[in-house]
């Protein structure tokens, strides 16, 4: 195969290291000349108006960076960045570092540019893999002399920071991964969740979340999160009689442990051990009697959060009428059948299995005679207040 020549760096007619759209297919580029031309030329080049900012590659920051905003370039550019001023000196440091930073990319953009149209074999392919990583390494170099001209060294506290920029906006692990500039990045937002209680949702602790997909949901860690952590590794390797509880026995005295906050099944997950355990080890608990909710019972959950209701364990229920139960909410789309209410569109109503034909009237639990109802309109069939009603399925002895 003829090999095609492969420039150290992409430059356009005007000497410019940032190739325009049609060498290297990055959009709505703009130059900024001064960062990689010599310094002689460097003074006569018009200087951009505050405020301004690029999108090219190697052009990534405003004169003037910011901390906020470097941890921000390794996410798609052309976002708005914050305007902490660098000193002279610092500013120069900068401009040198993503000067290199910014040829490495423009020179892997070149390259791959420079092989279409040509057949590739296997070992050609090997070779440009191995010619990329050693560019991505001299990237990541460079952009770690940015960091430490900014503050922003350290994985977690650029990941943190990161994410305190985009609170209750879903982020990405792409995004992630970038910032932290580490293959263990995941572990270092797990750090930031368990040992410091930065409340942190993903797809691993919310059912709304997609996996990779993560959320910070407020500006303080939480002290209740990062206890609750520490109770989860002692119950964990709880003992009884000598030997290791089992998994039911560890999540019911975990939810007791937290009680009345709730816990994710990330938390419930790990008490657990292994995590597929955890579904049914819940499901046989609430069939023991313990009042086991979901965001389903409780709409102020979050998907995926469970709690003990209460700490009294009621009678038994039988399996079959839990599953009913599942049965009747999912046939009604988990919404009351008389007003439409439901918790599945953020409502806060509180759902309950509700018998058309009373018990005492002869009423079975036939699906036929079965609804969903919520709170205030079960009351209502009752004629009773508000909160008197339970649902008659989980809770028979309530039903009169």
């Amino acid at each position: 195969m003829r090999r095609a020549s492969v420039p150290e760096a992409a430059v356009n007619e005007d000497g410019d290291p940032c190739a325009s759209k049609d060498k290297i297919g990055f959009s709505s580029h703009v130059r900024q000349r001064s960062l990689m031309q010599p310094k002689s030329q460097s003074k006569t080049v018009k200087r951009r108006p505050e405020g301004s900012f690029r999108r090219c590659v190697a052009c990534a920051l405003p004169r003037h960076t910011t901390a906020s905003g470097w941890s921000r370039v390794q996410r798609p550019l052309g976002h708005r960045l914050l305007g902490w001023r660098a000193m002279p000196d610092e500013s120069k440091r900068i401009a040198e570092a993503l000067a290199t930073a910014g040829g490495e990319l423009n020179s892997i953009a070149a390259h791959l540019e420079a092989l279409q149209g040509e057949p590739v074999t296997p070992e050609d392919w090997l070779l440009v893999r191995a010619d990329l990583g050693r560019r991505l390494s001299r990237f990541h170099r460079a952009a770690e002399r940015v960091d430490r001209v900014l503050g922003t060294t350290g994985a977690q506290s650029r990941i943190l920071q990161y994410l305190r920029l985009n609170i209750g906006r879903t982020v990405t692990k792409d995004e992630l991964s970038g910032v932290g500039g580490i293959s263990e990045w995941a572990r270092r937002v797990r750090e930031l969740r368990v040992e410091h209680g930065w409340p942190i949702q993903s797809g691993v602790t919310r059912d709304d979340l997609r996996v990779g997909e993560y959320l910070l949901e407020a500006d303080e860690p939480n002290a209740d999160l990062a206890r609750d952590w520490r109770v989860a590794k002692d119950i964990r390797s709880m003992t009884v009689e000598g030997r290791r509880a089992s998994g039911k026995t560890r999540l019911l005295e975990y939810l007791k442990a937290v009680y009345p906050r709730s816990a994710d099944k990330e938390q419930l997950g790990y008490v657990a051990h292994p995590m597929q355990e955890r579904p049914r080890r819940l499901r046989e608990l609430a069939e023991e009697g313990w009042q086991i909710v979901s965001n389903l019972d409780d709409p102020d959950l979050a998907p995926g959060q469970y709690r003990l209701d209460s700490l009294q364990q009621l009678p038994a229920r039988a399996r079959e009428a839990i599953k009913l139960r599942y049965e009747i909410l999912e046939r009604d789309d988990y919404a009351c059948v008389d007003c439409g209410r439901s918790p599945k569109h953020g409502d806060t109503a509180r759902l309950q299995i509700h018998h058309l034909q009373f018990v005492q009237h002869g009423g079975d639990n036939n699906t036929s005679n079965l609804v969903t109802l919520c709170t205030e309109c079960h009351a209502g069939r009752h004629s009773v207040t508000v909160g008197a009603t339970r649902d008659e399925l989980l809770q028979p002895e309530s039903v009169t």
